[in-house]
Order: C-alpha cells, then structure tokens, then sequence
C-alpha cells in the first residue's frame, strides 16, 4: 500500500514517521498566556523608534492571518487527501498549532494596540504572497490530482513552513539580540520557528515518500513548477522587506542580511526535496545571520536536517537569568 491507498485501521501504522513529528509538538507545546509581556509592552511604547514600532506593526499584523490560511488551506485538508489514521493525526496537530500560533499573534497585536487586523487586507503584497499559497489544484471531483498534491505540498512546506515567515521572525527576535529588548515576543518567535521547521520537515517528508512510491510523478513539469513557486515566493518576500523598511533599515539587522538569509532557508528546501539550488547567496553576508540559528536551535542551520525532530524541544535549549527578567 501507498500514502494514497486508504486504510481505516487505526494500527499497525505504515508511516511511523508521522508520530515522531507529533510527538515533536507535543513536546514544545506552549500557549503565549505562560509569557508575561509587561516589559515588552512598556518596550515597546518608551524604548523604541517610531520607526522600530512600525516595522514590528507591519510584521505582526500579517503573521495571524498567515497562521490562519496556513491551518485551514492545507494542514486542515491534507489528512482528507492521504488516507492514513497517521498522516491525519499529523495534520490535525500541525493545524491545531498554527491555531495556537495565530492566537499568540492576534494577543501580541492586542497588546501592542496593533489590532487592526482589516489592514493586512489592504497590503497588496502580503495578500499576494497569501494568494498563492493557498492555492490547491483540484480536479471535476474537488481533489487534487496526484501532481497537484505534491505541487501544494512542496509549496506549503518548502516555502510557506520553512522560508516565508522566518525573515519576519529574524527581524522580532534582532530587537531581544542586539537590544535586550522584547524578550517575551523573542520567546513566542523562538517557540514559534521550531514549530515551523518541525512542520517544513515532515512536508517535507510527505513529498519524498510520494516521489519514491509515484516515481513516474517526479516529471519535468512538476520540477519546473517548484521552481517556478521558488521564485514567485522569493520575489514576493523581497518586495515585503522592502515594504516594512520602506522608511529605513535597523542599523543592527541589514535588510541584505535578511535577503541572504531567506535565499539560503529557499536553497535548502529546495535540495531536500531532491532539485537543485538556484538562489545566489553570498556566503559572507550570510554569516552575519548565523545567530539566528544558534539563537533558536542551538546550532548552525547546516547541522538541521541531520536532527531527529524529537530533538527540538522547547526545554532543549539552557535558560539564562536574562532570558526570564
């Protein structure tokens, strides 16, 4: 049997794979009620720029919707789509935690008095780049075809989970690196970016498993498209940099560090789901982004692929003293 041949029986399940990334969500499971943010909103409102202010305005006011659109359009569905008790349960967790991820969001706009969450709507685009991903081919009977699934699933996985948010994050948890500030929302982002890479890992997986089992699947065509979305979505993130420093870079995060760095995440999952890399990344700029992986996993992002996902856990990395007060 294969991903898409159904089976009712709950166990033996063909796939154990899918409980080691549950079981990675379980084991970070957080909800942002166990922050206290009190230092980041008075931060917030005394320490920062006017300008500092609107470039975390203009980021947090898109991750909720994102979370949302990523919880319903594909890990809310996928389980429909592969047939196996395990698959589904994976789905169901993953769109559980971006439920989780999109409310720690909304609260962070409440608090900050960001709330106006209609705004997203105007920014062409963020709306763009939402578009896009939630794109799903289907055929006359509403399911996607086989090429579709794995299109959506290299999409959703390679681009959305492991490369669309994670220049946003960088800029969040910067303000915690270089300034000691905002340490509450660098604990959400931390949180947070495990989560997402956990998610990028097994679609990651999904999509690998399918080209083994449908060799015949794995056509020019499809290949093409991948690249295709590659692009969109890298040329789309460009143009959403550019809009939140519209009025200045930071001088502590360049926003060619942050192109660099979203090149490198789109190199990398395109390589892991077995094509090639074909962004430019200029090896020495990226080194000044290497903290962010440390910060967040505890290590380079080289060493990631090679991890068991059972191993990023929210109390795998040492807590210092500052990370608390």
């Amino acid at each position: 049997m294969s991903l898409l041949d159904k089976r009712v029986a709950y166990k033996p399940f063909e796939y154990p794979k899918a409980q080691e990334f549950i079981d990675a969500i379980h084991q970070t499971f957080w909800i942002h009620s166990e922050v206290n943010f009190d230092a980041d909103i008075q931060q917030f409102k005394t320490n920062l720029s006017e300008h500092e202010r609107e470039v975390i305005g203009n980021i947090l006011k898109t991750f909720a919707q994102t979370e949302t659109n990523v919880q319903d359009d594909f890990w809310g569905v996928v389980g429909q789509y592969i047939p196996k008790p395990e698959i589904a349960a994976m789905a169901i967790t993953f769109a559980e935690n971006e439920a989780r991820h999109a409310s720690a969001y909304a609260r962070l706009n409440e608090l900050l008095d960001l709330d106006n969450f209609e705004e997203f709507l105007e920014d062409e685009t963020a709306m763009e780049r939402l578009e896009m991903l939630s794109k799903v081919t289907v055929d006359e009977t509403g399911k996607p075809t086989p090429t579709a699934l794995l299109q959506s699933i290299a999409i959703f996985s390679c681009f959305t989970e492991n490369v669309n948010l994670f220049s946003q994050f960088a800029i969040l948890l910067s303000f915690k690196k270089f300034k000691n500030e905002l340490k509450g929302i660098g604990n959400i982002i931390k949180w947070s970016a495990k989560d997402e890479n956990s998610h990028a890992r097994a679609g990651m997986w999904l999509y690998n498993t399918l080209i083994a089992e449908y060799p015949e699947l794995n056509t020019t065509e499809l290949q093409e498209s991948i690249y295709e979305a590659a692009k969109i979505s890298h040329d789309v993130e460009v143009r959403l940099l550019t809009g939140i420093f519209e009025k200045g870079e930071m001088p502590f995060l360049p926003v060619n560090q942050l192109i660099h760095f979203m090149r490198d995440r789109l190199n990398k999952s395109l390589t892991e789901i077995g094509l090639k890399a074909i962004f430019e990344v200029d090896q020495e700029v990226l080194k000044e982004m290497q903290w962010f992986d440390e910060e967040v996993f505890g290590h380079a992002h080289d060493d990631f692929f090679a991890v068991r996902p059972t191993e990023y856990t929210k109390k795998s990395q040492s807590v210092t003293a500052d990370d608390l007060f």
